[in-house]
Order: structure tokens, then sequence, then C-alpha cells
């Protein structure tokens, strides 16, 4: 259940994770925000300007070619700074709901694991709450996030 756009999914309030269809919740839920928080950005490839900024393509509107997307801080006294506005285009729209769309990939090729019929339980892989270290690892991505287990954290 998503509390408002701009903020991760997550699981309500009082619920303890205790398996790996937690995680599988959880880590969905969390891919689901991101693609729907993408989908409502526009649309990239975005570029770094020096002065700070974030330019995107022009879109349906050529006379709108290199607007500005993002442009945050204070450039009286240097921020963003050029490797900021650099991180920013990187992760441009496009480039999230492709990596959403290849860690879902791999959510789906580790379903079973834990089952006794995964990929993993070849006695390969760590098992635990996560069910095998590899969902764990693409968890691990949103630790920072609200409803992140830490017991989900691979040693």
């Amino acid at each position: 259940m998503a509390t408002s756009d701009d903020q991760p999914i997550r699981r309500q309030a009082g619920s303890e994770a205790t398996s790996k269809e937690d995680l599988v919740s959880w880590l969905t839920a969390q891919l689901d925000h991101d693609e729907q928080v993408a989908r409502a950005a526009t649309a990239g490839p975005w570029t770094a300007e020096g002065n700070g900024s974030i330019v995107g393509p022009a879109g349906p509107l050529p006379k709108l070619a290199g607007h500005v997307v993002c442009s945050v801080g204070a450039w009286d006294v240097g921020l963003p700074t050029t490797a900021d506005a650099t991180h920013i285009a990187l992760h441009d729209p496009s480039r999230v709901l492709r990596q959403v769309a290849a860690y879902r990939c791999l959510l789906g090729l580790h379903r079973e694991c834990g089952t006794g019929y995964g990929r993993c339980d070849d006695g390969g892989h760590a098992h635990g709450p996560a069910g095998c270290a590899d969902r764990a690892e693409l968890a691990s991505i949103y630790s920072d996030r609200p409803g992140f287990d830490p017991s989900w954290t691979v040693e």
C-alpha cells in the first residue's frame, strides 16, 4: 500500500518479517514503487550540464529540447556539484525502469529457492529468512527503506 507518490510502499506497522514470502512481498513493493515513480517522471535520457542542472530530451515538444529537469541547490556555493548532476542524470527514469525489470527477472529466477526445488537449493547458497542469498542481496539495495528486516542481511 502506497502512503504517497514519493514514499516507498511499506509493510503494515507492527508486522514482522518471518519468512522468505515477507521478503519477496516487501521487495516487490519496493520495485513497484520505483517503477511508479520512474513512469511519472520526465522521460530520459537525461544529461548533466556544467552548471549542475539536469536536462531532458525534447519529448513530444521539440521546442523543449534540453529543458531543465532538475536544478536544485545554490550555485553560488558550488552545489550541486558536477558530480552530483552526473549521478542524477545517470539514474534517469529509463534506466530505473530497466533496472527494475532486471531485478524482477532475478527475483523470479529465485522464487523457488528455499523450497528444495529452487536454483539455489543445491547447497551453494546460504538459506535463512530470505530463502537464498541472492534474494537477500537484492533486498539489501533497499535497506534504507522502512520495513527492511535486518535478518535478511547476508553475512
